[in-house]
């Protein structure tokens, strides 16, 4: 069942519900209005039955002189006028006799009262009833000698709704321990056959009209849900082919509203992504093609040329294949870190030590092309951290920053800690990064110039790598562009 309801469309799926949904609305009206109806109108004309007595007991209890003569006429006719107020509000005859049997107030309000007909041996009898079991309930038809019923209402009346039937109730009323009267009082049960029936023609148009209702609600709703979240299908199978200028504009409601343009940004990322991506092939092509040129050219100079085979090409080639591995590894590191399979392996050891050493080898190995690094921190800081990748870190940032560096071809590391963290800082001397592009430096593809420039060293992509090597230490990485030199790149990694 699951799987075929996971078949249906959207639009299916809301008929099928409305429709349920209606069957049910009309279900339930069928049960209450027809088939408890009768029970529903002997149970309301039970409780107005209790009501009326309990009204009519204060009265007697307050004017306890009604079953007297020696009541003043100004009360009697008070107190007449409340209780007609009460056989009119329930439709009922009332007698009150004294704590005797005998009658003392009258009121005939019913065509048919079963009690002012009453012979006065039933009479008498209900009063002995009333007498000893405090209150008598009985049910009868007027067409049918009446049957005393001691348990009454709590046990449920069978009542036949084709036959005009009465409700007699007698209460003993009392004042403390002593018995100031009784009163009886008849409610007729209106036969309500007829009143089923044309409730039951009302219903049969009420279902119809629910039923095309259902159909027009259900199509109708189900087009204002099911047309945009097609519409954005088909929009999404262009975006899967490639299509990453698809504008996702569907409409209805909020959610749509919201999801259409969750898609659109991510269209347009997507295609940010695919732009640098196809940047990014093409710088590392040419970054591969290049080192494998001069390694070939260099090879076949030494091969077919006489005293070409010399230490000073021999080592060309040496430097561009060291140039080709390092562009290689990046690469591979790029593909680990995406896949999660770069793993950390930390240990205590002094990062002063290796930066130092770190940036006399890079002096060392640029000074013949004017370059110059210089270092500022302590002399000695441990840290508990990766050393090979934390010192890839280090070789990364050097790199960007003497590939981007001024004309004065200067380089800046400084080294500090504070607050139990390690701070390590490189700044150049060139342009520096359009402010706008800043926080996208640490993504991957990413380049601030369009225009590719071969790097002096490494492979171009080695921020994206810094990146994602911090993030697994549990630092931070920033760029920002310094007031009287160009731009500076830190990381930041905890003491321990």
């Amino acid at each position: 069942m699951k799987g075929f309801l996971n078949r249906l469309s959207i639009r299916k799926k809301v008929f099928i519900y409305m429709s349920i949904f209606c069957l049910v609305l009309i279900l339930s009206m069928w049960l209450l209005q027809v088939v408890l109806l009768p029970s529903s109108y002997q149970y309301i004309r039970q409780k107005q039955c209790y009501s009326a007595a309990d009204k009519i007991e204060r009265i007697l209890l307050s004017n306890e002189g009604i079953t007297s003569q020696n009541m003043e006429q100004d009360e009697k006719e008070k107190a007449d006028e409340l209780l007609r107020d009460i056989a009119s509000e329930y439709d009922s005859c009332i007698i009150i006799t004294d704590n005797r049997g005998w009658i003392s107030y009258s009121l005939d309000t019913l065509r048919m009262c079963q009690i002012h007909r009453m012979p006065p041996q039933q009479l008498t009898e209900i009063l002995k009833k009333a007498r000893d079991d405090g209150e008598v309930y009985i049910l009868s038809t007027d067409s049918s000698p009446m049957d005393f019923d001691r348990k009454g209402f709590k046990d449920g009346l069978h009542y036949d709704p084709e036959q005009i039937q009465s409700i007699i109730y007698c209460r003993r009323v009392k004042n403390g321990d002593r018995t100031v009267g009784y009163l009886l009082l008849n409610m007729q049960l209106t036969p309500v056959s007829s009143s089923i029936v044309a409730i039951r023609y009302t219903l049969y148009g009420i279902t119809g009209l629910l039923l095309i209702l259902a159909v027009i609600m259900s199509f109708m709703i189900s087009k204002r849900v099911a047309d945009p979240i097609k519409k954005l299908n088909e929009e999404s199978k262009a975006l899967g082919r490639g299509e990453y200028d698809t504008v996702f504009d569907a409409e209805g409601y909020r959610e749509i509203n919201e999801l259409s343009g969750t898609l659109t940004e991510a269209s347009r990322q997507l295609g940010k992504v695919d732009r640098l991506r196809q940047e990014f092939i093409a710088n590392v092509s040419h970054d591969l093609r290049t080192p494998l040129t001069l390694i070939g050219g260099y090879a076949e100079v030494m091969r077919d040329v006489p005293g070409e085979n010399n230490p000073e090409n021999a080592q060309i080639i040496i430097d561009e294949a060291n140039r080709l591995s390092g562009l290689v590894n990046d690469v591979l590191d790029t593909s680990k870190i995406r896949s999660g399979a770069i793993e950390m392996s930390k240990s205590e050891y002094d990062i002063a030590a290796y930066v130092k050493d770190t940036v006399h080898r890079f002096s060392e190995m640029l000074k013949n092309d004017g370059y110059s690094i210089e270092y500022s921190g302590p002399e000695t800081l441990t840290v508990n951290a990766d050393r090979a990748r934390i010192g890839q870190c280090i070789y990364n940032m050097l790199i960007n920053a003497v590939d981007h560096t001024g004309d004065d071809k200067k380089v800046y590391v400084d080294l500090s800690a504070d607050s139990g963290k390690v701070t390590f800082t490189v700044t150049d001397t060139g342009e520096g990064v359009r402010e706008e592009d800043l926080p996208y430096v640490w993504d991957r593809y990413f380049k601030t110039d369009k225009k590719h420039k071969r790097s002096i060293i490494g492979s171009g992509i080695g921020l994206y790598i810094v990146k994602r090597i911090i993030d697994a230490h549990g630092g931070s990485c920033g760029a920002q562009n310094t007031k009287d030199m160009g731009a500076g790149f830190w990381f930041t990694i905890p003491e321990n």
